[in-house]
């Protein structure tokens, strides 16, 4: 399951869980994990606070489709 550009949080986990909860297996990259240590969005207010959408856009900037893929890759391996 891809997250949105709020990244993998709390919400997603639960989404995560109700999936897995219905019996499938449920992967949840890490999408930002290059950006190093990030701390999540507040989705509710993300676009509507100019800093708060600078640093998204910061980070989620550097992103292609083939990194987002590619992070996808190695996190289903491990």
């Amino acid at each position: 399951m891809f997250p949105d550009a709020g990244g993998a949080r709390e919400t997603m986990r639960h989404m995560g869980d109700q999936l897995a909860g219905m019996g499938y297996v449920t992967l949840i990259p890490d999408i930002y994990h290059r950006a190093g240590h990030w701390a999540p969005f507040d989705v509710a207010t993300l676009f509507t606070d100019k800093p708060e959408r600078a640093r998204m856009s910061r980070i989620a900037g550097v992103l292609t489709n083939d990194r987002i893929i590619a992070r996808a890759s190695s996190a289903s391996r491990s």
